[in-house]
């Protein structure tokens, strides 16, 4: 268990258990020692790993550094998105997926996943003009009959 300081009271810290545990987790999904962490946000490797194991105050000044290495929301440091009912159906089913891929297999469908977006934009976008203009010339049409 870990704790924190308040004033001169020692106060257990519950929320920093499930911290630390995410962190192990999302540190090995992502394929990383605890030495490459702890060289990505400023420690060494034991300091790290007293994080881990709950020995030492993981500071909130960390956790944007955390988020941004593992590429997640900060809240996903407390809880899952199923823990909160966020994913249901499908949706759980790509994100179970997804937590199962490498760092470079997540690059590489992150990268499909822009260009099917860019895709479907650059189509609304025709879609809008097309309708843009059929719009102008029914206006068009109805300016002449009058």
């Amino acid at each position: 268990m870990t704790y924190f300081r308040y004033g001169r009271r020692k106060m257990l810290n519950t929320a920093s258990k499930t911290l630390n545990q995410r962190l192990k987790e999302f540190r090995k999904q992502e394929g990383l020692s605890q030495r490459e962490m702890g060289k990505l946000i400023g420690v060494n490797q034991a300091t790290y790993s007293a994080m881990e194991r709950g020995k030492s105050a993981i500071l909130h000044t960390y956790l944007p550094k955390f988020a941004e290495i593992f590429k997640v929301q900060i809240w996903e440091f407390f809880s899952t998105p199923q823990e909160i009912g966020l994913l249901e159906g499908e949706d759980k089913e790509v994100f179970e997926m997804w937590k199962r891929l490498t760092r470079g297999d997540k690059y590489l469908v992150k990268q499909m996943v822009r260009a099917l977006m860019d895709r479907i934009n650059l189509e609304a976008a025709r879609q809008h003009d097309l309708m843009g203009s059929e719009t102008i010339s029914s206006l068009n049409d109805l300016n002449e009959a009058n």
